[in-house]
């Protein structure tokens, strides 16, 4: 692929990996769900495991095809992540908090960094600074192999009850994905994986179906760290890299590589959509009705987004909304 193909590409794995991520915020059990409301829910938390990973993956892909200093490096991250954080962040924090109390800076900072859905962003900036010290340097490949084999070992403790750090911010339960995409980039694998992908992916789609089937018929879901975690969860990422390369495929791929366009800024502020989408269709008694959470949730998002960004563009202020709300062009 040339580099705007493998941009565009990539764009549309950031869009199915934050179509899993609002699938997990949204598999919330309606009040008095039957038997079907009750499979939805855990077949939408088993989708939703894998979106993080991705993320990672792309987030470790394009790490290590920046050539950019560390200081430059991180002085960009100011303005395109730590803003946008901030503001996104203390909006959400401030709309849970007003609503049920606990209004606090201790509270704040928990809500900013582990105790929600932006403990990925604090995942990924300890990514970052560990690699930028192993980047480049002779003892590299060593390292990168050594931190697999402790990640896939703390995966697996924690799978099993025996690591009780908080798993979500446990930086060595993801440095697996990270390293993943920092291969592709380093050993220039991307293309060849993706052509395997693409020409499997109905072999990769059943096998994840059934990899979510066992479980949730069981009355279990996957999740990040148990019920064979690990094989589920690359299946699972290869499955959406095929995926994402038929989609490129088809017209348009327009749609798709906008929603991975503005993925990010989604990714912060649907968790107030979400909410209100969940607890609205809860009184619908019809399961079905619970697949459709992700996508009016990611639509009311983009919506929100572009009346903002309208909003900003008529008082002439938009490069600054782009900002603080996490909108890159």
């Amino acid at each position: 692929m040339s580099t705007a193909q493998t941009r565009e590409y990539l764009y549309i794995v950031k869009a199915l990996a934050l179509f899993s991520i609002v699938c997990a915020h949204c598999g919330v059990l309606p009040d008095n769900a039957g038997a079907g409301g009750k499979t939805a829910v855990l077949v939408m938390l088993s989708v939703g495991a894998s979106g993080v990973g991705v993320f990672l993956l792309v987030a470790g892909y394009l790490f290590y095809g920046s050539r950019k200093s560390a200081r430059a490096f991180f002085q960009g991250k100011v303005t395109s992540l730590v803003a946008p954080w901030l503001v996104c962040g203390t909006v959400d924090y401030l709309y849970v908090a007003l609503r049920k109390g606990g209004l606090g800076l201790t509270d704040w900072f928990l809500a900013l960094t582990c105790k929600s859905h932006y403990y990925f962003l604090t995942v990924l900036f300890a990514c970052y600074i560990v690699f930028f010290y192993i980047r480049g340097r002779r003892f590299e490949g060593v390292a990168l192999f050594c931190l697999a084999v402790l990640s896939v070992t703390s995966i697996t403790l924690t799978g099993a009850g025996i690591l009780k750090l908080n798993p979500y911010i446990n930086p060595f339960n993801w440095f697996i994905y990270f390293i993943l995409g920092v291969t592709l980039k380093k050993y220039a694998l991307l293309n060849s994986i993706v052509s395997f992908c693409k020409k499997g992916i109905w072999l990769l789609a059943l096998c994840s179906g059934l990899a979510i089937f066992l479980p949730v018929s069981g009355g279990l879901h996957i999740d990040y760290w148990q019920n064979a975690a690990i094989p589920t969860e690359l299946l699972a990422i290869l499955t959406i890299l095929g995926f994402a390369a038929r989609l490129q495929k088809q017209k348009p791929a327009s749609l798709p590589v906008q929603i991975g366009k503005r993925s990010f800024s989604v990714y912060l502020i649907h968790m107030i959509p979400a909410g209100l989408v969940v607890r609205l269709t809860s009184y619908v008694d019809f399961w079905p009705v619970l697949f459709l959470r992700p996508f009016i949730v990611i639509t009311l998002s983009l919506a929100a987004i572009g009346l903002c960004r309208l909003t900003a563009r008529k008082r002439g202020v938009l490069k600054t909304a782009d900002i603080l709300i996490g909108v890159r062009e």
